[in-house]
């Protein structure tokens, strides 16, 4: 299999199954080279999982409006599709953050792999419940939580090393921040200009680079 498949399996909840039954499913997908804002709506993504070989995704809801609100995220190790493969096409659209790669494979092969491997079929249940809890937690947060506290979370959501243990970066841009939180560009903006000046973040070509992650999660947290 292809070295960063084997890389992102290790990192997913498929590492902790039998390999053969596993390896079997994922010698029926192929590798898919995706760019950096592509849409993977309903149609694109009809019958077909897919695990996040690398990049970043986002799952996000739209008004009639045009307004968004992002309700998960999908990184290395990470499944899309599980939960439209057991119950049936999602209203909800992916958006790829950034360049990104998926090993895809038809839901049927998912089906059919399951039905025949319970040890397998009980790890895709349990999967497709934590996505919907995930779901469900972030919901809850950005209801109940103010702006500050969503766009903490979604930074730290977001962060990732850079190499040799370099700057903690969010790979995302201020429109895409608002966006993900369902609230204007200007109070992004706001909230960003108080952290910089504060010494929490500092926005950069590549994103915005988080310098005190200990004070975002401390304003991340959503109180009672």
């Amino acid at each position: 299999m292809h070295p960063d498949v084997e890389r992102a399996l290790a990192a997913s909840f498929w590492n902790k199954l039998p390999r053969e039954p596993v390896e079997a499913m994922f010698a029926e997908g192929m590798l898919a080279e995706v760019a950096a804002g592509f849409l993977i709506g309903e149609a694109q993504a009809q019958g077909q999982v897919a695990l996040v070989v690398s990049g970043l995704f986002r799952m996000f809801a739209r008004a009639k409006s045009g307004r968004q609100v992002t309700v998960s995220y999908a990184r290395e190790g990470d499944m899309i599709g599980l939960t439209s493969a057991l119950n049936g096409p999602c209203t909800m659209r992916m958006q790829s953050l950034s360049a990104a790669q998926l090993w895809v494979f038809s839901a049927d092969a998912l089906k059919r792999h399951a039905l025949a491997n319970s040890q397998l079929a009980w790890a895709v249940a349990q999967a497709a419940a934590r996505n919907t809890f995930d779901v469900l937690e972030e919901l809850a947060d950005t209801t109940f939580g103010t702006v500050r506290q969503r766009v903490a979370r979604h930074l730290l959501d977001l962060v990732v090393e850079g190499p040799d243990n370099g700057p903690l970066l969010a790979p995302i841009s201020q429109q895409e921040l608002a966006n993900a939180v369902g609230t204007a560009r200007e109070v992004v903006s706001r909230v960003l200009s108080a952290w910089k000046t504060e010494g929490v973040v500092r926005p950069t070509p590549a994103g915005l680079e988080v310098l005190d992650a200990t004070q975002l999660y401390q304003q991340s947290q959503v109180m009672d």
